[in-house]
């Protein structure tokens, strides 16, 4: 049989699979119908694998580098667990986050168990959020009528932020600056390691600095500061690191005009052989905390102890400021490092 598609205007064809003319017209008529029930609503009569579905999602939704990639880690499970289905047959998806959870211990490489950790459940939040989109695509494409519903967390363990303590910090600097430092490699990554701690920014934004990046700026008499312009998820800005910092700097600067591997203003403080930003440096980071005898520690936890550092040993610490220091908000610190006790300021709050 065929029928019109009044949208397309072109014949749509179908084999009924019967010799039976009553079943064949029965079946007619349910297809007319579906056909018909598609056109009201635009929808396509053609639907989508979800797998396919997210690829185009990707390939069309403007994101910035950065969303791209955290958004595909986020699908690459939704595409494994529902994939090969039809996005007009998904429903209920309540089951996700337990199979979610549990990804990684049916999994093994090479023969030999995984030792990824569950998720945490603000990974879980994104994943979800991620594949809403998806299906909010897919609608307005005309692949799906209603959306699915979707998992819900009911309740969202919200991760403590880890710092190194002052003892520990004292370790990680001692370490460094102890001759640990023989190798341009080395050198670097010294650098980065005491530039996220003394300044907070994150390694995202580290890894974009250049040397004409870096102002110089009095503090107060003949102390002086370096101003860094970074340009992170919350935009561009200036950070006020801590006065330190100059030291270190001038020191791997002077490292690499020695070894002839200066580049010049317009390089990249953090970059490889060939000039261009460091990528993954957790193995670096990890012998690092092994050699100091600390941790293990992920290198986000530089940041977190600049934070504390500021909320629990500075005089008059300025939360408003710090936030707008570190590209956050109030809000954000407030929420997870409410665990610094009052006890922790007992000096201050009796000045």
């Amino acid at each position: 049989m065929s029928v019109k598609n009044q949208g397309t205007r072109r014949y749509i064809w179908r084999s009924l699979r019967t010799a039976d003319r009553g079943v064949a017209e029965k079946a007619a008529a349910e297809f007319a119908m579906e056909v018909m029930f598609h056109e009201r609503y635009g929808l396509s009569l053609f639907p989508k694998r979800v797998a396919s579905v997210i690829d185009e999602w990707l390939a069309e939704e403007d994101l910035t580098p950065a969303m791209r990639k955290a958004a595909t880690k986020s699908l690459r499970y939704w595409k494994e667990w529902i994939g090969d289905r039809l996005v007009t047959e998904v429903g209920d998806l309540s089951d996700y986050l337990a199979w979610r959870r549990g990804y990684w211990k049916r999994h093994s490489r090479v023969g030999k168990p995984t030792t990824k950790a569950n998720p945490a459940d603000r990974t879980l939040v994104l994943e979800v959020q991620t594949m809403r989109r998806v299906f909010a695509f897919a609608r307005r494409r005309g692949w799906l009528a209603i959306e699915p519903q979707m998992p819900v967390m009911k309740k969202i363990k919200r991760n403590r932020r880890p710092a190194l303590t002052p003892e520990e910090q004292q370790r990680l600097k001692g370490m460094l600056e102890n001759g640990w430092a023989d190798t341009p490699h080395r050198w670097m990554i010294k650098a980065l390691i005491l530039t996220l701690l003394l300044s907070g920014i994150r390694i995202g934004e580290a890894r974009t600095l250049r040397w004409s990046d870096l102002e110089r700026t009095k503090i107060d008499g003949p102390n002086s500061t370096f101003l860094l312009k970074v340009n992170g998820k919350t935009g561009e800005r200036e950070v006020v690191a801590y006065p330190e910092l100059i030291t270190i700097l001038l020191h791997y600067k002077g490292y690499l005009l020695s070894k002839k591997l200066w580049r010049g203003e317009s390089s990249r403080l953090f970059a490889d052989c060939r000039g261009q930003p460091i990528r993954d440096v957790r193995e670096s980071w990890h012998n690092v905390c092994e050699k100091a005898g600390i941790g293990p520690f992920a290198l986000y936890c530089l940041r977190h102890t600049y934070i504390t550092n500021h909320i629990k040993y500075s005089e008059h610490p300025d939360v408003f400021l710090l936030a707008r220091n570190c590209g956050t908000s109030v809000e954000m610190i407030e929420k997870f490092y409410s665990d610094v006790r009052t006890r922790d300021a007992v000096k201050r709050l009796t000045q």
